[in-house]
């Protein structure tokens, strides 16, 4: 499928029960716009890099998903470490 970490295939299988469209490229895209943010040391304790993701995965997510699920799927991909 073309993924490089298990991050990338946790996020596809949980976009692929939620999604209508291609959950595979979806989360291409997501992790294409994330690749500044997981490149940072320590991402994950830094609170406004986590809300620079979330906004990113919202936007991906836009017009996808109804906006209380994109909330939960950005909460969700944001703390996949």
């Amino acid at each position: 499928m073309g993924f490089t970490s298990q991050r990338e295939f946790a996020v596809f299988k949980t976009l692929e029960n939620v999604i209508d469209g291609d959950a595979k490229d979806i989360t291409h895209t997501i992790f294409k716009e994330l690749n500044g943010e997981l490149s940072i040391a320590g991402w994950w304790d830094r609170a406004q890099v986590m809300k620079s993701m979330r906004v990113k995965i919202k936007g991906v997510l836009k017009g996808k998903v109804e906006v209380k699920e994109a909330q939960k799927l950005a909460s969700f991909i944001s703390a996949q470490k």
